[in-house]
């Protein structure tokens, strides 16, 4: 019997799927940032369109914009429930302990129409509603 069986599967999909989005993002000819951005015409995107996840420190956040950088990593940007800014809304790396790709891979995919070139800077505005 191997306990950790079924955990190995899952970080197995989560790398899988982690690969996968880069590839997706690479190879994107809209772009490489899925990211709020005033410009898109579904206005309710936003609104709804988040990947929950847990933080290494047990936090839960709301993943709301993912960007493959030119280092070739994904970064990610997030709110907490309530909608304040998760690192002050800057782009930021993943931990280990923080597995959100197999759900992750859905919204990239279900949006790589809504891409962006380069990554939208937070308006001066924005900032101030923190």
């Amino acid at each position: 019997m191997n306990a950790s069986k079924y955990m190995e599967q899952f970080l197995d999909l989560e790398e899988q799927a982690k690969s996968e989005i880069i590839e997706l993002l690479k190879n994107n000819p809209a772009g490489r940032f899925i990211q709020p951005n005033e410009h898109h015409e579904d206005d309710d995107f936003w609104e709804w369109e988040t990947v929950i996840t847990h933080t290494g420190d047990d936090e839960c956040i709301g993943l709301t914009a993912v960007g493959l950088h030119d280092d070739g990593e994904l970064k990610f940007r997030a709110i907490y429930p309530g909608g304040s800014y998760y690192n002050d809304y800057e782009w930021f790396t993943l931990d280990e302990f923080t597995h959100p790709y197999c759900e992750l891979y859905e919204f990239v995919v279900n949006n790589l129409d809504k891409a962006d070139q380069e990554p939208i800077e937070l308006a001066e505005e924005d900032e101030d509603d923190e």
